[in-house]
């Protein structure tokens, strides 16, 4: 399931959490009280059983009066970006399932977590997060499907577990509002990468060999091989239309040689005659860093002929060759003999 359909399921669950949670609470709090600031920042260890991500980062890039704007950015355990959404909620109302990252400022026990919520605060209690004691306001529902602690202070979720097609867990570890933050690492620097593309130019249509093509793959500026790079490849009609595209695996690990072959043999795969292009595009982290292309031709048999009856030609050419051959050499046998008759005789 992908990462974006995940967000909107758990903004549902959400929603149906707040309605079939606790009874509702009457309360005086003030939901009109905005905690963080704007550009402050949140990091989280998380897990999850449906993504392979480890952190997430949590940015308020808007605050207009109680309507808040989050941006929330998953990352992979080696830097790399897995999903960005955003959240823009009212903390008066809960929409958008903003209660699961931000309350209001200064709730306590007893309090809905947003205005006419039949969620409410279970108890307030003092717990260490980023490094900090912290007083925190806590939620947790009686089947244990939505747990959640808050700041009191500035209303930032400091842990998250929810059950939904699996567990999400979220736990504060680095932020801003409170603490000095742990910038995240930075995403890993692919190599610029230099790709030469080879392979067979001419084909025949009845041939019965696959298309196989090549592609050495090699850092731009050590001109080492690279191994473990994504290269794709395209193949395109004598006409321009895509035939077939696909990705190139090296086939030994460590030569920087990707290879590439047709799943079927020519003389089956019925191609057009004419210039088939290849484009080739290797990458190792994001954007494609290095292409290359060539040319190769499906040629007809010579004078449209087949090949039962080119290989007709060729083994009549040869009886004919050889008896010539052999009508000559019975001449000059016999001339070779009648010669030594007529010396003897003198």
């Amino acid at each position: 399931m992908k990462l974006a359909s995940k967000y909107n399921i758990l903004a549902v669950l959400l929603v149906l959490l707040a309605l079939l949670g606790n009874c509702t609470s009457a309360s005086a709090a003030d939901y009109t009280k905005v905690g963080v600031k704007l550009g402050n920042t949140a990091d989280y260890k998380t897990s999850t059983d449906w993504g392979t991500y480890n952190r997430t980062q949590l940015l308020v890039y808007g605050i207009v009066g109680t309507i808040i704007y989050l941006n929330l950015t998953d990352y992979y355990p080696n830097g790399t970006i897995a999903n960005k959404h955003q959240v823009i909620g009212d903390l008066v109302i809960g929409n958008d399932f903003i209660y699961a990252y931000l309350l209001a400022a200064n709730l306590t026990v007893g309090d809905p977590i947003y205005v006419g919520a039949s969620m409410i605060i279970n108890e307030t209690i003092t717990m260490t997060f980023a490094g900090t004691p912290r007083t925190v306001n806590h939620l947790r529902l009686p089947d244990g499907l939505f747990e959640a602690y808050w700041d009191k202070a500035t209303g930032l979720m400091t842990k998250l577990n929810l059950w939904f097609l699996g567990w999400l867990n979220m736990t504060i570890v680095s932020t801003d509002a409170w603490s000095i933050v742990t910038p995240p690492p930075p995403p890993p620097v692919a190599p610029p990468l230099s790709v030469e593309l080879s392979g067979e130019f001419d084909y025949f249509i009845y041939e019965r060999i696959k298309v196989r093509l090549a592609a050495l793959v090699k850092d731009a500026k050590t001109q080492n091989p690279v191994s473990g790079a994504i290269v794709l490849i395209e193949i395109y009609y004598p006409n321009g239309t895509l035939w077939i595209s696909g990705r190139m695996y090296e086939k030994l690990v460590g030569t920087g040689i990707y290879e590439w072959e047709s799943s079927d043999k020519i003389v089956a795969m019925k191609l057009s005659k004419g210039v088939y292009l290849v484009h080739v595009k290797a990458f190792v982290a994001s954007d494609p860093s290095a292409s290359d292309m060539l040319l190769f031709h499906i040629d007809p048999p010579p004078e449209n002929k087949s090949p039962l009856l080119t290989t007709m030609s060729y083994s009549v050419a040869s009886a004919i060759v050889l008896s010539a051959i052999t009508i000559g050499g019975i001449f000059l046998i016999r001339r070779h003999k009648r010669l030594q008759a007529e010396t003897a005789l003198n």
